[in-house]
This record gives structure tokens, C-alpha cells and sequence, in this order.
């Protein structure tokens, strides 16, 4: 296969400068990466997600040699303890197992929650 197939979860406080779910998709997501690379979108909405700001994109990334689809669920969460934080759960896979592949996608993402971590409550050492 010329496509890696997965699913990736995480969050991001390390793009507070761009301010919105719909900036961080625009300088992270939806710029060719290479000359030859094509992106188009398919379905695109500013939405709410569990009462926060999100952005919800379905795109296609054509390349010389494959083709991605990708689907994409950006929320924008501020504290006021911790700054503004990013939750990106994104599906990447191929055409044809777009479908298939969906189906847990959403599970994931309909799945996700949001809990709130009082500022020393939780640390990285």
C-alpha cells in the first residue's frame, strides 16, 4: 500500500499563536507539503464540539504516486490556567477503505471527552 491507514488523537498547545481551530488547519493541514501535491476538499464546517469552537474537513491529498483521504475534527479549547489547547483527531487512509475505515473514525470521535485538569494537578515529570 502506498498510504499508511490511520487514526491519530492528540492535543497541541504548541499553536496558541494561531487562535483558532480554522488557522490551525490552514498553517498545519491543508498546505501541499510538495510541488506535485494536490488537496481537495470535499465537505468543510465550522461546528461546536461539546460546546467548544471546532472545524470538521473532509479532504483528498493527491500525490505523483497515491492518494489520501483525510478527515478531520480540530477543537479549539481555552483555559484560563493553561492557555489555549488544540484537540485534533484525524483519520488518514485510502479510498478505498474509506467507509470501513470511517466507521471507527467516528466511534473514536463521537467517543471523545473533555476533562478538566486543575492547573499542578497533572505533570510530565
Amino acid at each position: 500500500m502506498d498510504e499508511p491507514r490511520l487514526i491519530d488523537v492528540y492535543d497541541s498547545n504548541d499553536a496558541a499563536d494561531v487562535g483558532s481551530a480554522r488557522a490551525y488547519l490552514d498553517e498545519y493541514d491543508l498546505k501541499p507539503t510538495e510541488e506535485s501535491e494536490r488537496i481537495t476538499i470535499i465537505e468543510e464546517a465550522d461546528i461546536k464540539f461539546r460546546g467548544w469552537p471546532a472545524v470538521h474537513v473532509h479532504f483528498r491529498k493527491t500525490a505523483k504516486t497515491s492518494t489520501s483521504e483525510i478527515e478531520e475534527l480540530v477543537v479549539y479549547r481555552t483555559s484560563k490556567n493553561l492557555g489555549p489547547i488544540f484537540y485534533v483527531v484525524t483519520l488518514r487512509t485510502t479510498p478505498e477503505y474509506y467507509s470501513h475505515d470511517r466507521a471507527l473514525y467516528l466511534q473514536i470521535r463521537d467517543g471523545l471527552q473533555f476533562i478538566a485538569v486543575l492547573r499542578g494537578e497533572c505533570s510530565n515529570d
